[in-house]
């Protein structure tokens, strides 16, 4: 009885282990076809296109949008004073006159800009003051004119004397002394070595136009 038990069971675990292995085979058989369909269920993943890379168009350079102002540029126009003329007078010139010609040498450029100014039109500027003086000879006038000055400022004065009227040159001379200051005048009659002047502006004006 004891073998026979001893077989009946061995037979029984021996169904159990073929029954379990059965269970395990069928259990991975479910699983493998359950991963095969939820594998089928899950849709198919889209490759991603490789996107072109976007050219940049080529420039030259950096453009600026600021609009650009045209520069005015100023054009500086410096004129050269023309040269002075030193016309020819009635009189012997400065620099024949020991005494004058050593008064004008002897002063300064800046205290013979107002002479220069009467006799030229301007003050003048470096060594032609000094050159344009000596070769001063004279207002240049006619000797009929230099009579009419001189009975013009002969009458200067006196009652009952025709109004004499001076145009021209002797007209502008006349308006530059009479522009300038007592110690002006004064000088040129020192300039011009001149003795006999008058007290007042109008005589010693008359005196230098007399030389002159």
């Amino acid at each position: 009885d004891s073998q026979f038990h001893l077989v009946e069971d061995s037979e029984s675990v021996l169904r159990t282990m073929s029954d379990t292995e059965k269970t395990n085979e069928q259990v991975d058989a479910m699983d493998v076809t359950d991963t095969g369909a939820s594998d089928a269920k899950k849709p198919a993943k889209r490759e991603k296109k490789a996107k072109p890379a976007e050219s940049t168009p080529e420039t030259p350079g950096r453009q600026s949008t600021r609009e650009r102002k045209t520069v005015e540029r100023l054009s500086l126009t410096i004129k050269t004073p023309t040269k002075i003329s030193v016309a020819k007078g009635l009189g012997d010139k400065l620099e024949e006159i020991p005494r004058v010609d050593l008064n004008i040498s002897n002063t300064k450029k800046e205290e013979l800009k107002t002479l220069h100014r009467v006799l030229f039109g301007r003050p003048g500027s470096g060594v032609e003051i000094k050159k344009n003086l000596l070769a001063f000879s004279g207002l240049p006038i006619t000797e009929e004119e230099g009579q009419k000055l001189h009975i013009a400022l002969k009458a200067v004065g006196q009652e009952g004397a025709d109004e004499i009227t001076l145009d021209g040159v002797l007209e502008k001379t006349v308006q530059k002394l009479y522009n300038c200051t007592v110690a002006e005048l004064k000088q040129m009659v020192h300039l011009f070595d001149l003795s006999h002047f008058g007290s007042n502006k109008d005589d010693v004006a008359h005196s230098v136009l007399r030389f002159l």
